[in-house]
């Protein structure tokens, strides 16, 4: 087996990430500010700030970079971008010191909101916000790296929202939150196609590949689910396996969000899920946290 580097083990998909590669018998190095990463004999816990370099020890085959800070209300944009863009580049010199593959979880939000029907690897990148430029940007430094001969590899995985348990703040996860609380659900454009979401089990069973890749270039990769749904087809299915009945508000808007195209995450082997699929389970997973942490 290998040896992973897993940073920002400790956030919601780097902790499923070293557990499950952990489980697979990988050595994991699990990098983070914070000792509390997840517990397993071949897991070892690495220092990770960005006033720190890396530790010069740690030898590796991959690095899988999941290290970010996200925006949340009130967050300064300058310290978001530089941090962003500093975690990239020490995962960036721990690859390029030990000669290993990087994996780069990246975000849509490193496209923007492009005015196509559907997002393709030919999409032209316009980041519309502070953390997409930051995502961007870190990307294209992985892509000089690789040019220049520093790093022998990478892939960067443009993400959209990512569930399962423990998930946050995005589209689904949102959804749960509020018919758990009983507010009011906000469906813009509901008849809009919708197919950006991944469960965590499909990004860990690709990644899981992609560590063994010979990739010698940089491919840039967006994942989603298959077999796209409305948006208020996303909304009531996940009400009707929660058990709620929800309260909605729907409106209208001129932005449309594209659907997101395959065909170069499943060239490197990728397997989607269906969409309807991937939001009934992240829901049951729901149901099932929701009554461990009740004592139910």
């Amino acid at each position: 087996m290998t040896s992973v580097a897993v940073t920002g083990a400790t956030g919601f998909v780097g902790s499923h990430l070293a557990k499950s590669l952990a489980a697979l018998g990988h050595t994991i190095y699990a990098c983070s500010r914070s000792s509390m990463v997840p517990e397993a004999e071949n897991i070892h816990f690495v220092e990770w700030k960005t006033t720190k370099p890396a530790a010069n020890n740690v030898r590796v085959d991959a690095v899988i970079d999941c290290a970010s800070a996200i925006p949340n209300l009130g967050s300064d944009d300058e310290y978001l971008f530089n941090t962003n863009v500093n975690l990239a580049t020490k995962a960036i010199s721990l690859a390029e010191r030990t000669g290993a593959l990087i994996i780069y979880i990246s975000s849509q939000a490193a496209i923007g909101r492009p005015n196509v029907k559907v997002i393709t690897g030919q999409t032209y990148c316009e980041p519309d916000t502070v953390y997409g430029r930051s995502k961007l940007v870190s990307e294209d430094q992985l892509e000089r790296a690789i040019c220049e001969g520093r790093v022998r590899g990478g892939i960067a995985l443009r993400f959209p929202a990512i569930v399962g348990c423990g998930s946050h703040s995005n589209f689904p996860s949102n959804v749960v939150e509020k018919l758990r609380t009983g507010d009011t659900i906000r469906v813009v454009n509901p008849e809009t196609l919708y197919n950006g979401v991944v469960h965590i089990d499909d990004v860990i069973a690709f990644i899981s590949k992609l560590i063994f890749s010979p990739i010698t270039e940089l491919h840039r990769v967006s994942l989603a689910s298959k077999d796209e749904i409305s948006l208020i087809k996303a909304v009531s299915n996940i009400a009707d396996v929660y058990g709620v009945e929800p309260l909605i508000q729907f409106c209208e808007a001129p932005y449309r969000a594209p659907l997101i195209d395959l065909t170069d995450s499943m060239s490197l082997g990728f397997e989607p899920s269906p969409t309807l699929a991937v939001l009934e389970k992240f829901t049951s997973q729901t149901i099932g946290l929701d009554l461990d942490q009740s004592g139910g």
